[in-house]
């Protein structure tokens, strides 16, 4: 470590003492600057000093520093993006831009995003409001090489949540400008982070626009960015509860260059002379013999056996007293050096291959997943559709369920809900209308039942009404009755004594038993022709008589 320290003193004294790093010959180009500061907002909040700000940026920016400003008091979006485009397209590679922003600012937090508020903005409607994208987008557009945005409202700390940016080293201030004026830089200073900021406190002016205004008049010479945020940031934090920051604006094209700030008032230079913007000359120390720092880095490096020590000193003594020896050295030194670089370059192609094809093997096990996945989806869907046509062609409410358990965020879930609510309904109907039509028939049922009964009670009282009011039966005598004599059994004439042949009235008294025969004849025949009914037909009467009935000559 000692070693590196010396060598770096000495490399800072080489440098001191070699003319050709002089920063004199710098030519840093023109300045140009927009200064914005809106107090007068139609919808929002008016604030108190931000023109006030915006003014006295613009007039320390115009006198000391020779900047070319544009103004722009209480301005729109319209106002602010057109004064942008126009010095876009005037711009050179080799110019530099200050924009400077005093005014209300707002976060959207959920899409992360920062705004400017112009004069025009109102609450919630985003139409008339300038982005952090969009001005992201001019700068990276813009030709110049070294573009600062100085932003002094809420919420600016949006526009540099990135890697701060390079940190000055140790180097000669020459040369760090000369690093700084050659690269690319598109920074932004912010008076806080993602926090309100005060609209007051330093005066005429906001708190942080008193101390960048304080640190730009301090400075007598060339100052950057970096130390133009080292000296605000303090007094800032002091006299508020806000933080300013400094870094490089994302995607906006940032090459690790830095914005510089050349005074060139107070100094005697002449107007003229002073356009052309050279930096300062750097304050010359006393000059070393170069044979002593010869000597001395030599001596310093000489028992090293780090290859790139000689190869330092060769680049500040190309010819120096011990090149010669320099040179064995490195060849000495480098065939270890070379192999451990070798083999270094080898394992880092090794692990580069490795990561690659990590990488490589990673993409296609996403890639089959994906596919899978996309496979899988597909499938699922064919299914869930076919599904759906049969259930959508049975049109019932367990089909729906059924789709309904299987896919219940599915493509046709509400049309399923919908459609299964109404199947329902339809199946509470028609069941309600079957339980109506059974209970009909069951009452046409009981009414038939009701009325055959009736009727055939009606029917039974009818006939025996009839009966009861039919006259009693008369025997009738026909053309061809004829009395019949029936002969007494033994029994019938041991009884009778009066039919047996001692006592026969018919011996004694012949017309006794003619009226006898008459008599059981007519009782025979009514008895035969009460199986006839009460009136009978003569049809059923002239059958009876032909079978013999009431007929005497039948036996």
């Amino acid at each position: 470590m000692a070693l590196v320290r010396l060598v770096t003193l000495l490399l800072a004294l080489a440098a001191l003492a070699a003319p050709s790093l002089a920063a004199s010959d710098i030519d840093l180009g023109r300045y140009h600057a927009i200064v914005i500061g809106n107090n007068d907002y139609a919808n929002l909040s008016k604030l108190r000093s931000a023109v006030n700000d915006a003014r006295h940026v613009a007039d320390l920016l115009e006198r000391d520093y020779d900047f070319a400003v544009h103004l722009l008091v209480n301005a729109t979006r319209s106002d602010v993006i057109r004064a942008l485009s126009k010095l876009r397209a005037n711009l050179t590679p080799n110019d530099n831009l200050l924009i400077y922003y005093a005014g209300h600012g707002v976060l959207d937090s959920y899409a992360e995003e920062g705004y400017w508020l112009p004069v025009d903005a109102e609450q919630d409607n985003p139409a008339n409001w300038i982005s952090n994208a969009n001005l992201t987008n001019l700068l990276r557009a813009i030709r110049a090489k070294h573009v600062m945005v100085v932003a002094d409202s809420c919420y600016s700390g949006t526009l540099v949540r990135a890697a701060p940016i390079k940190i000055r080293t140790a180097t000669a201030p020459d040369a760090w400008i000369r690093r700084m004026a050659e690269k690319r830089s598109r920074t932004a200073l912010v008076s806080g982070g993602l926090e309100p900021v005060i609209d007051s406190g330093g005066g005429a002016n906001s708190v942080f626009a008193k101390a960048f205004l304080s640190a730009l008049r301090k400075n007598n010479g060339i100052m950057d960015g970096q130390t133009v945020f080292a000296a605000i940031k303090r007094p800032v934090a002091l006299e508020s509860d806000q933080t300013p920051q400094y870094s490089d604006i994302r995607r906006s094209g940032h090459d690790g260059g830095d914005f510089l700030f050349q005074r060139i008032s107070g100094r005697g230079i002449a107007p003229a002379a002073a356009k052309q913007h050279q930096v300062r000359q750097v304050p010359q120390v006393p000059a070393v013999p170069r044979e002593a720092l010869d000597i001395t880095f030599w001596n310093s490096i000489k028992d090293s056996d780090d290859p790139a020590a000689f190869e330092a000193y060769l680049v500040q003594f190309p010819d120096g007293t011990f090149a010669a020896i320099a040179k064995l050295k490195i060849r000495d030194l480098g065939g270890a050096a070379a192999k451990d670089r070798k083999e270094k370059e080898a394992k880092a192609r090794d692990d580069a291959a490795a990561q690659a094809k990590s990488r490589a093997e990673a993409q296609a096990r996403q890639k089959v997943e994906a596919d899978q996945m996309a496979a899988l989806a597909r499938a699922r869907s064919e299914a869930e559709e076919q599904l759906w046509k049969s259930v959508a062609v049975r049109d019932e409410a367990a089909g729906y369920e059924t789709y309904l358990n299987l896919y219940p965020a599915g493509r046709f879930a509400a049309l399923a809900r919908q459609r299964s609510e109404q199947a329902q309904a339809r199946a509470a109907d028609a069941k309600q209308h079957r339980e109506q039509e059974r209970e009909a028939e069951r009452q046409r049922l009981r009414i038939e039942k009701e009325q055959a009964e009736s009727d055939a009670r009606a029917a039974k009282e009818s006939a025996e009404l009839a009966r009861a009011e039919a006259p009693a039966p008369r025997a009738r005598k026909w053309p061809h009755w004829r009395p019949i004599v029936s002969a007494p059994s033994p029994r019938s004439s041991s009884r009778n004594p009066h039919l047996n042949g001692s006592h026969s009235p018919c011996r004694s008294d012949p017309l006794t038993c003619s009226e006898l025969g008459r008599t059981t004849v007519n009782r025979s025949s009514l008895r035969e022709s009460s199986s006839l009914g009460p009136n009978p037909s003569p049809f059923r009467m002239a059958r009876w008589t032909s079978r013999g009935g009431g007929s005497t000559g039948s036996r």
